[in-house]
């Protein structure tokens, strides 16, 4: 059995808009990706990147390329880094993406969201309430009752 550490990056076309390139650009998604590996004693990585996705586009070739890449290597211990959760989708795309990736294979425990601790937004209520108030009331309810259901203890 091989360890394998994967790296999700995403860019979005307004994260070049804004030019936030310290917490966004992919060469950092994937330095940050590879120092957390490292210290979880990888050597090596293999980076899976989507460039102009928007947070709640489910549909991404690269997101897709690293199901499948763990589909065919299931025999494997892979633990997929990935900078934090806006990286891999906001609201109910969040959830979907989360789902797909668990049922590749992967455990829950094995997906791991490192934040740089200056560039914490996953803390930021204003951040999530902006994209509260984009959900349409079925959204809403889909998530709490998505919350309800899964207890959900997720970081």
């Amino acid at each position: 059995m091989n360890k394998i550490a994967l790296i999700y990056c995403r860019e979005s076309s307004e994260d070049k808009e804004v030019g936030d390139s310290v917490s966004t650009s992919i060469d950092n998604q994937k330095k940050y990706g590879m120092e957390e590996a490292n210290k979880d004693g990888y050597s090596k990585a293999i980076s899976f990147i989507d460039v102009n996705v928007e947070s709640t586009n489910p549909i991404r070739k690269g997101f897709n390329q690293m199901i499948q890449f763990i589909k065919e290597n299931f025999n494997n211990e892979i633990k997929v880094y990935i900078k934090d959760y806006t990286r891999l989708g906001r609201g109910m795309t969040f959830f979907h993406l989360r789902d797909k990736l668990t049922s590749s294979g992967i455990r829950r425990q094995n997906i791991f969201f490192y934040l740089e601790p200056h560039q914490n937004k996953i803390n930021n209520p204003q951040d999530n309430a902006k994209d509260w108030n984009k959900m349409s009331q079925q959204e809403r309810n889909g998530l709490i009752n998505y919350w309800k259901k899964e207890s959900i203890n997720w970081k």
